[in-house]
C-alpha cells in the first residue's frame, strides 16, 4: 500500500551557505560567492544569468569541484565535493563541463579520436569506446561515416561546436554545464545547439545548466532561471516569474526577452497589456486581448 506521505525527491545539486573567496588574505582578496543556498532538481534545465563579475562561472565551477567552497557545502548526487579524492573522481565523471568556445579545445587528428579521448583516458575497452563515440556523434547530429575520419579543423563552425559537445557527451554525464554555448554562432547554429540541449534534457533526462546572456534563449528553453548579483542569489524561479521583474532586472544591468521589451514600450504608450509574454505567439495573444478589451 502506498504511504500517505510521498517520498520527497532529493535535489541533484545542493549549495548550503556557500561562499568563495579568491586570493583570500591577500590585498587582492575578492568575494565571488556569498552565502549561496541553492537546490537544483534532477532533470532541471537551469538558465544562469547575471552581469560580468556576478559569480556565474564561479558558481558552476563548484558543481564539478574545479573549485571548492571557502565555507559552506556543495553536495552533488549526495556526495559532498570536499570528500576524499576517490569519490570526487567518480563524481566528476558524471558532470560534463563545456567551456565557452569549446571548439578551441579540439586537438586530435580526427573527429573520432577527439571524441574518444575522454573514454580512452578512463581506460575503457575498445568496444565501449566505439559505442560511446557513435552514440555521442549521433546525439549531436553528426554522421560518423561522413565526418569521423576528418580533421576537426575541416568542419564548419557549427560542426566544430557539436563535435566538441560530443567529446563531453561521450563521458555520458548526468549533469551538463555549458558556459555561453551559442556564443559566436549564426542563427542556424544557435538554433541547432538549443534543440540539441532540449533533446538531451527531455529525452535523456539530463540535468542541464546553461550560462547565457541571450535572454530569449533562456526564456525559450529553461525550466528555471537563476539570477546572480555580486556573488549572491538575486532570483531563482520559473522564467515567467523572473522576467516579470522587468525594472529590477534592468537595475542589475540585465536585459529581458525581446517580446517583453516590446510590451514595455507599448505599455509606456498606454496599451493595457497584461501578463508576461515570453514568445511572439504569447505577445500577439496579449495584444489581441488588450485590443478586444479596449473595443469592448
Amino acid at each position: 500500500m502506498q504511504s500517505a506521505i510521498e517520498k520527497k525527491e532529493l535535489p541533484f545539486i545542493k549549495f548550503e551557505k556557500v561562499s568563495y573567496v579568491y586570493m583570500e588574505g591577500s590585498p587582492f582578496e575578492t568575494i565571488a560567492l556569498k552565502d549561496v543556498d541553492l537546490e537544483i532538481m534532477p532533470g532541471e534545465f537551469l538558465g544562469v544569468i547575471g552581469h560580468t563579475g556576478s559569480g556565474k562561472t564561479t558558481l558552476v565551477q563548484h558543481i564539478n569541484a574545479l573549485l571548492k567552497p571557502t565555507s559552506g557545502k556543495v553536495i552533488i548526487k549526495g556526495v559532498e565535493t570536499s570528500t576524499e579524492k576517490s569519490k570526487l573522481n567518480a563524481l566528476r565523471k558524471t558532470v560534463g563541463l563545456v567551456f565557452q568556445y569549446p571548439e578551441y579545445q579540439l586537438f586530435e587528428e580526427s573527429v573520432v579520436k577527439d571524441v574518444a579521448y575522454g573514454p580512452k583516458n578512463l581506460g575503457m575497452g575498445k568496444e565501449e569506446i566505439e559505442r560511446r563515440v557513435a552514440a555521442a556523434l549521433s546525439h549531436v547530429g553528426l554522421d560518423i561515416d561522413e565526418v569521423g575520419d576528418k580533421s576537426p579543423f575541416e568542419l564548419s563552425g557549427g560542426q566544430k561546436r557539436r563535435a566538441a559537445f560530443a567529446g563531453v557527451l561521450a563521458m555520458e554525464p548526468d549533469i551538463l554545464i555549458l558556459d555561453e554555448p551559442t556564443a559566436g554562432l549564426d542563427p542556424k547554429g544557435r538554433k541547432e545547439v538549443l534543440e540539441l540541449l532540449v533533446k538531451l534534457n527531455k529525452e535523456e533526462n539530463m540535468t542541464v545548466i546553461m550560462i547565457s546572456h541571450y535572454m530569449d534563449e533562456i526564456a525559450a528553453v529553461c525550466s528555471k532561471v537563476l539570477v546572480m548579483d555580486k556573488g549572491e542569489v538575486s532570483m531563482f524561479d520559473a522564467p515567467r516569474e523572473v522576467f516579470s521583474h522587468y525594472e529590477e532586472l534592468k537595475s542589475l544591468g540585465l536585459d529581458v526577452p525581446y517580446t517583453l521589451n516590446l510590451v514595455q514600450q507599448m505599455k509606456s504608450r498606454g496599451v493595457n497589456i497584461k501578463g508576461t509574454p515570453l514568445t511572439l505567439d504569447e505577445m500577439y495573444a496579449s495584444i489581441a486581448a488588450a485590443k478586444e478589451g479596449k473595443n469592448a
